[in-house]
């Protein structure tokens, strides 16, 4: 070949090869997330060779999940496919089945209660009695959540076959039609007979009690309704123990029903950005109606919002012990593939502009500290819990129904009852301290006064201690000491 053509020949071939080096698309670049999941990986296809018993695919993605939220911390959760519906309904206050409240102990399953007005109820199961079966299955074959999913799963109209027994009594077959069943978020102290809830703590004093146990969208309206049922209000008690929290918008209006004014809360997330909730002056509840909140350890998120802006707000004497320090938010977040959904903490609530409660790891002070301290005996706590379950229901002895009970709010001796109701033993006064004690508050305004006086002088002395580098002495510590 003359020479000329040779380097004609490869000069095309290195064009060629330039060409195709610059047209072609670039590496693919390691993504550092898959890099690290990795080993992730390895351990599905080690379980999935290696396991005696075979696994679905979708069960160990679904546990993968659950791990995963669960190690974020000690709020976020995973819900797997199945749940995400049921999950829906409650935090929107809505809750399906057939309205059993179950104890399961050493393979049985005890009615707690039944919600009042549901098809449990309406069937007469009360508190005490055993399930035995559910749809023809054995209780003591079936876990404590098969038996749960099977009294509230499935859709609406669905029948569930129970057999019952109560003390002394041959069992029973009832079939029970599952509904939709609003939650009663606020509650008072009992029923009447006809099934009203009775809201008067004191009716000589005119002191009214309404709890709340969870924050859902209808609690304001809920609230709302109960506080207009009650005339010539002289105080105010305001239960909070127990609440888990719930919705924080509904916590918040809560809250401005009783502030005029001031930051309720501030709630920030990952990257500092802040939301500040404002109480307005509007709709507000008169400023010199004494109120008494009552709180334990048990009070968590949304409730500990209305607690210590009340408590922040001078609004309120706080009577219990300290609450959870939960100031945390979590987002629903949907998963991919029909996973499900995980519950993710994404920010933290502040009282005011700049007050953590949130319980950290090796911290000495959290959530909010009553005015006053003081706790349910533990041996009372379970008579306490008897009393409140029958409280649920109308005031009618469960034994024999023609015949009325005494009410179990029999509180002080200037409490209304008719002298031909029979007692029930242990009055809910007296199991529980801290309503007790709330009681005779609101007989005397002046002792709240003093509560919130005190109050602000010890947070002043605090921070002028704080500014000046000094710890602060018992002196001015707060009413309840470090736990």
């Amino acid at each position: 070949m003359p020479k000329r053509n040779l380097i004609w020949v490869i000069a095309l071939v290195v064009t060629a090869v330039v060409t195709f080096q610059v047209s072609r698309p670039p590496p693919p670049v390691a993504d550092p997330v898959m890099e690290q999941l990795r080993p992730m990986a390895e351990a599905y296809r080690l379980i999935q060779d290696n396991s005696l018993l075979p696994v679905k695919d979708v069960d160990l993605l679904r546990g993968a999940a659950g791990g995963l939220a669960g190690a974020v911390d000690e709020f976020s959760t995973y819900i797997p496919a199945d749940k995400v519906e049921a999950f829906g309904r409650r935090m929107e206050g809505k809750e399906r089945g057939v309205g059993l409240r179950m104890d399961f102990l050493d393979g049985g399953a005890i009615v707690r209660g039944a919600m009042f007005g549901t098809p449990a109820y309406q069937a007469g199961l009360r508190a005490g009695d055993v399930l035995l079966s559910v749809n023809g299955s054995p209780v003591e074959h079936l876990t404590a959540a098969q038996v749960d999913g099977l009294l509230r799963d499935g859709p609406v109209g669905r029948t569930v076959r129970l057999e019952v027994q109560r003390a002394d009594e041959a069992p029973r077959v009832v079939a029970l039609v599952c509904q939709d069943t609003p939650v009663e978020t606020v509650v008072g102290l009992y029923r009447d007979a006809a099934g009203k809830w009775v809201y008067l703590a004191d009716p000589n004093n005119r002191a009214a009690y309404f709890r709340i146990r969870e924050f859902t969208p209808s609690t304001m309206e809920e609230f709302q309704t109960a506080y207009r049922q009650v005339d010539g209000m002289s105080g105010l008690i305001l239960d909070l123990r127990d609440n888990p929290g719930g919705r924080l918008p509904s916590a918040v209006d809560v809250a401005d029903l009783f502030l005029a004014q001031g930051t309720i809360v501030t709630v920030t997330d990952r990257v500092g950005q802040s939301r500040h909730y404002v109480a307005r002056p509007e709709g507000t509840y008169p400023a010199d109606l004494p109120v008494v909140v009552l709180i334990d350890g048990r009070t968590a998120s949304a409730a500990e919002i209305v607690a210590g802006a009340l408590r922040e707000g001078r609004r309120a004497v706080l009577v219990g012990t300290r609450t959870r320090g939960k100031g945390y938010v979590q987002s629903m977040i949907q998963l991919p593939g029909d996973l499900g959904q995980i519950n993710l903490t994404t920010s933290e609530w502040l009282l005011g502009e700049d007050r953590h409660i949130s319980r950290r790891a090796g911290s000495e002070t959290w959530g909010i500290d009553p005015h006053v301290g003081i706790s349910v005996l533990p041996a009372k706590r379970q008579r306490l819990a008897m009393l409140r379950a029958r409280c649920e229901l109308p005031a009618v002895d469960e034994e024999k129904p023609s015949s009325p009970r005494r009410t179990p709010a029999a509180m002080p001796a200037t409490t209304e009852t008719a002298p031909n109701e029979p007692s029930i033993g242990v009055s809910l006064l007296e199991a529980d301290a801290p309503l007790a004690r709330a009681v005779e508050l609101l007989r005397s305004p002046h002792d709240i006064q003093q509560l919130l006086n005190a109050a602000v002088e010890s947070a002043g002395q605090t921070r002028q201690a704080s500014q000046r580098g000094a710890a602060p002495s018992a002196a001015t510590q707060p009413a309840m000491g470090k736990k």
